[in-house]
């Protein structure tokens, strides 16, 4: 299989914001469809600019680092579905305990979990030709490992596990509180992956997070949190601005870190960590953030018909998430979009992954319309 770069993001509410509150919910958090849908499509930018990315043969040339920049530069997409999670699922709802949270959230993502995890051994069986053990199987399920993107299955079934114990030990905290408990979360998370390297660099090896289907999610409950903390929190004028320049100055720490952090220890360990590192919590935040500051909830984007559009888009996004990978693996194999074609080739990349985005959607709206296969795609 071609490689692929960048592990896969997706919102873990599949169902939109309209259960969130009474009466006009949605509108108050029509931001989240908005960042459900761009978090989406970046994931999908992210994979089809792997092919180039992981190119040694043209490391450092233009097209690598427009590639690099693109891929990189959208690593905000995983925590953002993460923070849209926690705005959505961590706030009280009265009378709904444990056991109907569990009946209900589980089984929305059971079907797609099976699945998805079936379908991609299929792939690999079948289209890459691959030899499949049991030992191997069960390997790499705890790995997390079955498909590039499946591990984040795990990291949703982990915090749908801890939301009804976060529901009322976050309730009636104040913004700062939450603040504070979220941003620690992040940093010691940060804390433990930093720690793993500079045990690396002296020698000594360290194996974190594994098995990572059962342990996975632990470095993302911050992000959890944050979602919650954040979801009211509207910008304007001078903070906003701030936001923004903080934004930019993130993503080029991000980027310059990826290419030159394999030779600098110190930027390795203070700057890396991907997801799990700083720069990376800093984008998604600050998109998030900025995201809710310019999508108002008395707006035209929140209103019908367009704010129900990118309600219904968002919630096609664990389907996304699941086929996407497929059509960029048949089109790695076919003509115009050849692997050999495409890892060279950042023009024809762009159109791969517009053609793929598209066709992903329209996929996920089909099946979503079959009364049988929606459960397939958590509909």
């Amino acid at each position: 299989m071609p490689p692929i770069s960048r592990d896969l993001p997706r919102e873990l509410d599949t169902r939109g914001s309209a259960t969130l509150h009474a009466g006009d919910a949605g509108r108050d958090l029509a931001f989240a469809s908005y960042l459900r849908v761009a978090a989406m499509s970046a994931v999908v930018l992210i994979h089809s600019c792997s092919a180039i990315v992981g190119n040694t043969g043209i490391r450092d040339s233009g097209t690598w680092w427009l590639a690099t920049a693109l891929d990189l530069g959208f690593s905000w997409a995983v925590p953002v579905f993460i923070m849209v999670s926690g705005a959505l699922l961590l706030a009280p709802r009265p009378g709904e305990g444990a056991r109907a949270f569990y009946a209900r959230r589980l089984q929305r993502i059971a079907i797609p979990l099976v699945v998805a995890h079936v379908g991609y051994l299929l792939v690999r069986w079948l289209l890459q030709g691959e030899h499949l053990t049991v030992a191997g199987i069960v390997r790499d399920l705890l790995h997390g490992t079955i498909y590039v993107q499946l591990y984040f299955f795990w990291i949703m079934l982990g915090l749908y596990l801890i939301t009804p114990l976060l529901r009322p030990a976050l309730a009636g905290r104040t913004r700062n509180e939450l603040l504070v408990i979220g941003g620690a979360c992040v940093g010691w998370t940060w804390a433990v992956w930093a720690g793993a390297q500079i045990l690396g660099i002296a020698g000594a090896r360290t194996v974190i997070w594994q098995p990572a289907a059962l342990t996975l999610f632990v470095p993302y409950i911050g992000y959890f949190v944050l979602g919650f903390a954040l979801r009211d929190l509207v910008l304007r004028g001078g903070a906003l601005l701030g936001a923004i320049g903080l934004f930019g100055l993130a993503e080029v720490l991000v980027v310059w870190q990826y290419a030159v952090g394999a030779q600098n220890p110190v930027l390795l360990v203070v700057a890396g960590g991907g997801y799990q590192g700083l720069p990376v919590a800093v984008t998604a935040v600050t998109i998030f953030v900025i995201s809710r500051s310019l999508i108002s909830s008395s707006g035209p984007a929140a209103r019908p018909p367009v704010g129900a559009v990118m309600r219904h888009l968002g919630e096609l996004s664990l389907g996304v998430f699941i086929i996407h990978v497929f059509l960029l693996n048949v089109a790695w194999r076919s003509a115009p979009f050849g692997f050999d074609v495409v890892n060279q080739n950042l023009p024809l990349t762009l159109v791969l992954w517009v053609l793929v985005t598209v066709l992903s959607f329209a996929a996920c709206w089909l099946i979503a319309r079959t009364p049988i296969a929606r459960k397939a795609i958590g509909f």
